[in-house]
């Protein structure tokens, strides 16, 4: 059953992020399609930031007393070997980035988007009030005027 979805904040970006069930076979273009596909660093934060809030790999809710240090839904950024290179938390963030589940294995996996960025607003110039317009051009055609008699 997948789980979430739920935003973490990691490095000034907001995720979305959930958990689904399914193997790396298969199913490689969804997770390289993830935004931190090909970097474990961003994973890891993203581990952290979420802990078990998307559960556990085997879509339990979290660590399970009966087995401490279960970890939590897995991050995957990367193959090595046939394996599937992930992080994830267990009491603290751990990555893995060989040796890890089999690309074959079904586990529960992160997926997710990171937020766009909003463009900042664009500066406002005040705009002159109508009167005040009228006034400046009546006052510039006075001059203009004044000049030409002197001339």
């Amino acid at each position: 059953m997948a789980a979430g979805p739920i935003v973490v904040s990691v490095g000034g970006n907001d995720y979305t992020i959930s958990s689904q069930s399914l193997p790396y076979l298969g199913n490689e273009a969804q997770f390289q399609a993830q935004p931190w596909w090909g970097d474990g660093a961003l994973a890891v934060q993203i581990a952290g930031a979420m802990q078990y809030q998307l559960g556990n790999l085997i879509g339990g809710p979290g660590d399970d007393p009966n087995d401490p240090g279960i970890p939590s839904a897995l991050i995957a950024y990367g193959t090595s070997g046939g394996d599937v290179s992930i992080a994830y938390w267990d009491g603290a963030t751990e990555n893995c980035p060989s040796g890890c589940p089999s690309e074959a294995d079904t586990y529960f996996y992160v997926f997710g988007s990171v937020a766009p960025t909003p463009a900042p607003a664009p500066e406002q110039v005040p705009a002159l009030p109508l009167a005040g317009l009228l006034t400046l051009a009546a006052l510039l055609g006075a001059l203009g005027i004044r000049r030409l008699k002197r001339a």
